[in-house]
Order: C-alpha cells, then sequence, then structure tokens
C-alpha cells in the first residue's frame, strides 16, 4: 500500500510539472496568431484519410489514426479540418454504439461549422445528433429539435437531397421506436424527393426501409416486391455493400417462412459480397445471424462453423461485443451437441468478454469527459487569442481554476484506479484460497477413500486367513480322528468326544465362507463389473479366484480357504492366466491389481 502512495504522489507530480509547462507555452502563444501550416494540413489530411479507410473494416484502428488528425488539427487551429475531422470522429464512436462521447464530438463540430457558416455539413452534424439523442437516451424534445433545425437548414439551402435525408433519418427514429405509420410516412417523403431528383441511390435506399417495415409488420409478399426493386437498383448502380443488406434481408423472409435453405443461399450471396467490400462488421453480425438460424433449424455443424468464423474476425479485429457474441453463440451450439465442457468454455469467454465491454465503456467513458474537458479548454484558449491582451489577467485566473480542476480530476482517475487494483487483487486473493481450499477438500476426500478401501481389503484379509486357520485346525483333527480310530476303547472315547467337540465348534465354517464371499462381493462390486466387461466369459468361481489372488493370497491360502487342493487352485490359476492371455513373463497378481 505505501508503494503504491508513493506512485500516486510522483504521478500528481509529474502532472503538475506537464500542467506548468503548458501553461508557460500558451503564455508564449498569446503575444501572436499562428498561421496554419501546408505541411501539418497535409499530415491532418492523411490521418484523417486512413480512418476514413478503416472506418467499416476496423472502427479502432479508425478511432486511432483519426486522434492524430484531431490532435494535429487542434495545434494547428484550422476551423474547417478541426470541425471535419470531429464530425468523424463522431460518426466513429456512433459506430461503436458509444453514444455520449460520439455526441460530444458531433457538437464541437456543429459549433465550429455554424462559426463558417457551412450549412451543408451543418445539416448532416443536426441530423447525426438527433439520431444520438434519440439512441442515447430516448431524449425525444432534443432529438425532434436537432432534426427541426436540419431540416430548416436543408430548406433554406434549398437543397432536395438533404431535405430528403433529414425525412430518412425521422423515418428511422419513429422505426426504431415501432412507430411504424410515423416512419413509412417520412421514407415515402424521402421517397418522393428522391425520386424527381433522380437519385437513384436514395430510391433504393427508401425502398429497403419501405420493405423493412413491411416485414415486421409480418407482410412478406409486399417486403420481398420492394427489396428485390431496391437490390435491382443497387446491382445497377454497383453498390455492393447495399446489394448485401437486400439480401441479407431477404434471407431473413426466407427464414421466417422456414424456407432455409433458400434463406441460407440469399446470406451466402450477401456474405460474399461483404467479403468483396471488405465490410467487417457487416460481415461478422451477418455470420452470428448465419450462426444463430442455424441452431435454430438444428444444423449445429453449420452453427459452429459460422460462429467460429464470425469469432476469428472479431478476435482477429479485436471487436470485443462481436467476440461476446460469437462465443455464446458457440457456447449454445456446444450445448445443443451435449459438449458441456466446451460450452462452458465458451460461455466462460463470453462472460470475461462481456464484463470487459462494460469496464472498457465506462473507461471510455473516463477518457472521453477528459478529452471533453481539455477539449473545451483548447476551444477557449483558441478563442481568447482572438481577444485583447487586456484579458490576459483574467485569462490567467480562469486557467488557475481550470488547472485545478484537472488536477482534482486527475486525482479522482487515480484514485479510481487504485480502488480497482485493490478490488481486482483482494478479488484474486480470494478465488486462489477458494481454490487452494478446493484441492486440499479434494486431497483430503481422496486420501480418506484410499484409507476406506485399505481398511476394508485388510479385513477381508484378517477374515480369508481366518477362515484359512480354521480349515486347517479341522483337517488336523480329522486326522487325528483316523489315527485313534484303532486305540483302546474307553481311552479313545474319551477322547473322540472332546474332538467331537471341536469339531462342532468349527461347522459352522461354512456359514464363515459364505459370509467373507458376501464381503468379497460388496467390496469388489466395481472390480467384478470390470472384470466382467473384459472377460465376460469367467465363471462366478474365476471371478472370486480374481478377487482372491487381488487380495494377494498365495495358493496354497486359497486352497485352505475353498478346502480343495492346492494342485487344483494351480489349475484354476492356469487356466484364468489362458483366459486373459497374459504372456508367461507376466503376473496374474500384479495384472488383477489394475482393474
Amino acid at each position: 500500500m505505501v508503494s503504491m502512495i508513493k506512485c500516486l504522489v510522483r504521478l500528481l507530480f509529474v502532472f503538475l510539472m506537464s500542467l506548468s509547462l503548458h501553461h508557460y507555452a500558451r503564455a508564449e502563444t498569446m503575444t501572436g496568431d499562428t498561421i496554419p501550416s501546408s505541411d501539418s494540413l497535409d499530415q491532418i489530411n492523411e490521418f484523417y484519410d486512413l480512418a476514413y479507410q478503416y472506418r467499416d473494416s476496423d472502427v479502432d484502428k479508425a478511432i486511432g489514426y483519426n486522434k492524430q488528425a484531431l490532435k494535429l488539427a487542434n495545434e494547428n487551429r484550422s476551423k474547417a479540418m478541426r470541425a471535419k475531422v470531429n464530425k468523424l470522429m463522431g460518426e466513429l464512436f456512433e459506430k461503436k454504439n458509444n453514444f455520449q462521447p460520439a455526441i460530444n464530438y458531433y457538437l464541437i463540430a456543429a459549433k465550429i461549422f455554424l462559426e463558417i457558416d457551412d450549412k451543408k455539413n451543418l445539416v448532416n452534424v443536426y441530423s447525426g445528433l438527433g439520431d444520438l439523442y434519440y439512441k442515447n437516451n430516448y431524449d425525444l424534445d432534443k432529438s425532434n429539435s436537432y432534426f427541426q433545425r436540419a431540416l430548416d437548414n436543408a430548406i433554406q439551402l434549398g437543397d432536395q437531397e438533404l431535405i430528403a435525408d433529414v425525412y430518412n433519418r425521422l423515418g428511422g427514429v419513429f422505426f426504431n421506436r415501432e412507430n411504424f405509420v410515423e416512419a413509412g410516412h417520412y421514407f415515402k417523403k424521402a421517397n418522393e424527393i428522391w425520386m424527381k431528383t433522380g437519385s437513384r441511390k436514395g430510391e433504393a435506399i427508401a425502398m429497403n426501409n419501405l420493405a423493412e417495415i413491411y416485414r415486421l409488420r409480418n407482410k412478406p409478399d409486399k417486403a420481398l416486391e420492394l427489396y428485390k426493386q431496391s437490390l435491382d437498383i443497387n446491382r445497377e448502380l454497383g453498390n455492393q455493400q447495399n446489394m448485401a443488406i437486400n439480401l441479407e434481408n431477404i434471407g431473413l423472409i426466407k427464414s421466417r417462412q422456414n424456407n432455409t435453405d433458400e434463406a441460407y443461399r440469399y446470406f451466402k450471396k450477401s456474405l460474399a459480397l461483404f467479403n468483396r467490400s471488405n465490410d467487417i462488421e457487416n460481415k461478422v453480425e451477418l455470420l452470428i445471424l448465419m450462426g444463430n438460424e442455424s441452431l435454430k433449424a438444428g444444423n449445429y455443424q453449420e452453427a459452429e462453423i459460422s460462429f467460429r468464423k464470425a469469432l476469428d474476425i472479431a478476435v482477429n479485429s479485436q471487436h470485443w461485443i462481436h467476440i461476446a457474441q460469437s462465443s455464446l453463440g458457440l457456447s449454445r451450439t456446444m450445448e445443443a451437441k451435449s459438449d458441456f465442457y466446451r460450452s462452458l468454455q465458451y460461455y466462460k469467454t463470453y462472460n470475461r468478454y462481456s464484463d470487459s465491454i462494460t469496464l472498457k465503456k465506462k473507461r471510455e467513458q473516463l477518457a472521453n469527459m477528459k478529452n471533453e474537458f481539455v477539449n473545451s479548454i483548447r476551444e477557449k484558449e483558441i478563442e481568447s487569442q482572438n481577444k485583447n491582451i487586456h484579458l490576459l489577467d483574467k485569462e490567467r485566473k480562469v486557467n488557475l481554476i481550470q488547472r485545478n480542476l484537472l488536477v482534482i480530476l486527475m486525482v479522482f482517475v487515480v484514485m479510481l484506479a487504485v480502488f480497482i487494483i485493490v478490488r481486482l487483487r483482494q478479488q484474486n486473493k480470494k478465488e486462489k484460497l477458494l481454490h487452494e481450499k478446493d484441492a486440499q477438500l479434494h486431497k483430503a476426500q481422496h486420501e480418506l477413500m484410499e484409507l476406506k478401501l485399505k481398511s476394508k481389503e485388510h479385513d477381508l484379509i484378517n477374515f480369508a486367513l481366518h477362515l484359512v486357520e480354521k480349515n486347517k485346525l479341522l483337517r488336523e483333527l480329522s486326522l487325528e480322528l483316523q489315527k485313534l480310530a484303532g486305540g483302546p476303547d474307553d481311552k479313545s472315547n474319551r477322547k473322540m468326544m472332546e474332538l467331537n467337540n471341536h469339531i462342532k465348534q468349527g461347522l459352522h465354517i461354512q456359514q464363515d465362507v459364505k459370509e467373507f464371499q458376501n464381503r468379497v462381493d460388496e467390496s469388489y462390486h466395481d472390480f467384478f463389473i470390470n472384470l466382467k466387461e473384459k472377460y465376460p466369459k469367467l465363471t462366478k468361481n474365476e471371478e472370486r479366484l480374481c478377487a482372491l489372488l487381488r487380495l494377494k493370497l498365495s495358493s496354497k491360502e486359497i486352497a485352505e480357504l475353498n478346502n480343495t487342493s492346492l494342485k487344483a487352485v494351480e489349475m484354476s490359476r492356469y487356466r484364468l492366466r489362458k483366459k486373459c492371455g497374459l504372456e508367461f513373463n507376466e503376473l496374474l497378481t500384479a495384472y488383477l491389481q489394475q482393474f
């Protein structure tokens, strides 16, 4: 704990030093304006183009490149470029379904586009904000407010394409609310404008959206008609990505109609197009959909193939949500195939990534709060440089407050990180202790079972030896009787009476033998089952001979126990070796110990 506190103090010291240097650098730049460099603009455009290139195939990589572009754009102070980069950052976070940071970046972009009077981009940003406020917290008032602003600006511009796009987005909001009447109204209005302007791409989008309404309202025939019209237009335009979406939607209808083969034919065509357009996200989502459809149809082999492909792509692209979804699909598939061990492993992967996604979102939100705060400071810095030099003292006071707030935020972040680390260590320690206790309990149970088994075997051996001694005693008595048969009458009678009493005491030997056999049968129940499975032709006497040999009784002791000759026992052992197929150098007793 002491080392952790030292580390915390060092981090705060470094952070305060960096703030001081940053403040000093700002004071140096307060005396004049910076002219954007053409070289830095080229660098920004390079990072921006890379981010745009990866926006569909690898969103995390795209965000990484765009952050570099944003950093340079903020240093460059080119308003148009900063707005453009912030807008793309908002789109990327929207793709990750991380709506709050997406809203923040869109708001920054909207503010700058408003300052430079770029109404066309402003319409797109306002429309995006209308979508995001509904998706984030279903804030209909803010959503409608931004859509109205977008529509007003589009009408001022007289840009029919932008007006149609706003109507289409409004339709999407009502569609997500399952208000299909209002959604259809706006989709149709958008389609009317696109038809007038001759926008074939817009027509294809509107038809696909209207078909979605008919599909969800269980009107498959009308939906199929519109999907195919949209597909024909997209095919004419060579728009492979939208063609793939059309084919996927048609496949969903075929699946609902229980036409599994035809549904799969459309899904595979869609998958091929997503491959060509390198649309990784839609490709993975389609593979997961195909896996779920196969699982529902009972085609577990096909389901496993689809989910495994989705998991491989998701792992390569480090898309945690898709890793979790495909792992869950594989877990359900393995469960359906009764492979419960693999099902559990995949379910653990699903749980691990689900927890990681939640934690990652929290970290991203925290980082974005910090970025938003830093961006806000930079915006104020840029605005302050355009004001009078006499505001410098006031600006310094504001900077002091901002710096203190940053220190508080940093302390909070570090404390939160320390808390999380301590909690994780405690949890790991508890899990380790539980694991150790489980291992000790298992070991103790195993040792107890071994002791019980050894105790039973010891009792059986003692019992067997006791029976051997009794048999031996009876035979000795019998011999004595034979010797006394020719002696004097009185003495012989007296001796024979004594011996007769001894023999009567030993008459219960057969009952003891039966009790011994019952104990052997009970103690070696599993042994007899395994023996019978491997050698089904063994007789009952041969099975009992195996048990006596496993008790490590000698042939002589077995002969005494069974009241038979040593030669008979040796013959029985010989026949048993033959039935077991043992080699000359293999010991029968050692072999039976393996069962």
